[in-house]
């Protein structure tokens, strides 16, 4: 949903719609890892502890659209997209 919130401000790019998806893919592998090492290091107790208190976190970290993040001129999207 951010991605299509903000890439119009950038102009839909290759290089804007690559930086979102290599953002997106990352982001995916560190929950692949993530799942693996709680799986492997933590008993159900704590994992639940874990994940409630990244679900908290999640929470107050939602998108929220910020016009500060639109790009002022001819800058470098990549840098603003991964920041945003």
């Amino acid at each position: 949903m951010i991605a299509k919130m903000i890439l119009p401000w950038f102009g839909g790019s290759a290089a804007v719609w690559i930086t979102a998806m290599l953002f997106f893919q990352t982001a995916l592998l560190g929950g692949y890892l993530y799942a693996h090492w709680s799986v492997r290091s933590l008993s159900p107790r704590s994992q639940s502890l874990v994940h409630a208190v990244l679900l908290g976190a999640s929470l107050l970290l939602l998108p929220v659209t910020r016009p500060c993040l639109e790009p002022s001129g001819s800058e470098e999207p990549i840098m603003r997209i991964l920041g945003s």
